[in-house]
Formats: C-alpha cells, structure tokens, sequence
C-alpha cells in the first residue's frame, strides 16, 4: 500500500477501488451486459476508431512537444492518463456531437477551466486517510446526482436550494482550509510542481483544440456531403462549391447542414447551388445574433491572451527560481 501511496493519493486509490468495484458488479449483470453489446459496435466502429486513432495521435505530439520544451516529465503521467480520460475524450465527443461554431470553443474553453482549478485542488490539495476517502467517494457521487436531478425536476426545487447550500458551507472550509494550509505550509501549495499539475490540463485542453476542432469540422462536412443532390457529374461540383463557401469555417458548413432544405435539397446543378449559398449568405448577414463575421476579433483576443498565459505558466513552471522570490520585494 506503501508503494502505492507514492504514486497515487488516498483519493485516487478510493476512486480506482469503487471503479474496480463497479466494473465488477458490471460484468455480473444482464442489463448491463446486454447495453454494453449494443454500445460498443458503435463506440469502436470504423469511423470513430480513425477519429479516436487521429485525435490520440495528435495528443501524442502534443505531450512529446511540452516533453521537448521541458515543460512534461513522466512525473506527470498519471495526470496526464486522469484528464485524457475524463476531460479530453469526454469533451471529443461532445464537440463532435454539438459543435456549431467558434463559440461554442470559446464557451468549452471558459466551463472547463473553471472546473480544471476545481477538480485540480479536490484531486491533490485536500485529501483524507483511504478509509474516509471510500466513504467519502460514494457520498460525492450520490450528491453530485441527486444535484443534477433536482437542478432539472421543478419539483425538487427545495432539495436544490439545500444542495446549493450545501455547496456554499463546503466552499468556505475549501477556502478557510486553503488559507491556514498556505500559511502554514506554503512550500506544498506554491511551487513549480504544483504549478505544473495545475497548467498541464489547461495546456492540453488548448494545445488540443486544432484537432478537436478539424474533425468537428470533418464530421459536419460528412453530413453535408451525404446529402448533397444531383447526378454523378454534378455532385462532385456542388461539393466543391460548397467547400468554397464554407472553407474552415464551421459555422458556415453547419449553417449549410441546418438550411439543408434551402441548399443541399433543392440544388440538382452547381449553378443552383451558387445561387442558393449567395441566398444562405445574405440571411446569415442579417442574424446579428449568430453572424459567424462579427465575433472574429473576440476569438483572435481570446487565442492571443490564452497563448500568453501559456507562455508566462511555461516560463515559470521551467524556472529554477523558487516561486515566493518572484513576488518578494526583496
């Protein structure tokens, strides 16, 4: 256990037992067993196996590159195996099934940093014997599910006010706990390890994006294509044609698939496709609210400043000098 303790906190082995536990459970039960056969023949089919073999092998250069600039070392593979795991594959599979446009990037960007930093200080700062973390694990899960409940049921509207509560109470011991620890023993909260663990989800959420974006885009322009009309000698044109339109932009080619009944269906000839995406782009200049060319220079500042504080955490997570002297006056 000893042994074990070196690598993995008291938390992540509670985790890893009730996760053992359950796959236990799992293997001995019908229902699940018969979900399980129908899941899997879609989760590994041929098209979502080259997207899974195209994303991890882009996440493969990602870590070999923050490996090369000094930044990544196997100390940090566990983490690095946690958030491929339950943030980058969840989040590919998400954008896949709901990215639309820009936005949508910038909005996933913003809800998962947060919950990074979260995560982050639950997962390493503040961590129990493993006993109280087995006891501990189920009640967050059952919590967490009862929240997420009662966060949709109106009727359940009281059980979320109390959770909310409840939250807020384990907040401000988070904070209290956070403050005397600092205090006390600032050399285990401010220092480049810490600093490294807490940048590394962060650096390959955005390192990432490149890829996560093109096969969203991939995946868009699959569904357009296979709705395009016309015969053998037309549809290549009018696909041609609609890639001019749409280029790299995914909330152009989205637009296309959401006006489908407008372009792609009623469009026999490469002519009536022209015609129909000036149409589409006409309607789109007059939706102020979702016009994909007026929120450019928000994503451009948004890119700039999120590679600047990758550069400044680079920096200093690379720097051989303590964190305390940086700020010290002296």
């Amino acid at each position: 256990m000893s042994k074990l303790q070196e690598v993995f906190n008291n938390r992540e082995i509670a985790v890893g037992i009730w996760v053992m536990f359950a796959v236990a459970i799992s293997v001995f039960t019908k229902p699940v067993r018969q979900f399980l056969k129908s899941v899997f023949p879609i989760l590994f089919c041929r098209k979502f196996v080259v997207f899974y073999i195209v994303f991890l092998s882009y996440f493969g250069l990602v870590t070999y590159g923050l490996y090369a600039i000094g930044f990544w070392d196997t100390s940090l593979l566990k983490d690095t195996i946690f958030w491929i795991l339950f943030l980058e594959l969840p989040l590919f599979v998400k954008t896949i099934e709901k990215a639309k446009d820009n936005h949508f990037f910038a909005q996933l960007i913003k809800e998962n940093i947060a919950l990074i930093v979260i995560i982050e200080f639950i997962l390493n700062f503040w961590t129990f014997g493993v006993i109280t973390e087995i006891i501990i694990v189920p009640i967050s899960v059952l919590i967490g599910f009862l929240y997420a409940i009662s966060a949709r049921e109106k009727n359940y509207q009281q059980v979320k006010r109390f959770l909310d509560w409840l939250f807020v109470i384990f907040g401000v011991v988070v904070i209290i706990n956070t403050v005397a620890n600092i205090i006390q023993t600032p050399n285990e909260i401010i220092n480049v390890t810490v600093l490294k663990e807490l940048l590394l989800p962060i650096l390959l959420i955005n390192l990432n994006l490149p890829i996560v974006y093109g096969l969203a885009l991939y995946n868009t322009y699959e569904q357009v294509f296979t709705r395009v009309k016309g015969n053998k000698s037309q549809k290549p044109k009018i696909k041609r044609k609609v890639f001019r339109f749409a280029g790299v932009y995914l909330s152009k080619i989205t637009a296309v698939r959401n006006h489908s009944a407008q372009t792609l269906v009623i469009s026999l000839t490469e002519s009536d496709m022209n015609a129909n995406l000036d149409k589409l782009e006409k309607r789109l200049s007059m939706q102020v609210g979702e016009n994909y060319m007026k929120r450019t220079r928000f994503y451009i500042i948004w890119c700039l400043v999120g590679m600047l504080a990758c550069i400044i955490g680079l920096i200093l997570s690379n720097s051989n000098v303590p964190l305390k002297e940086l700020y010290s006056p002296y």
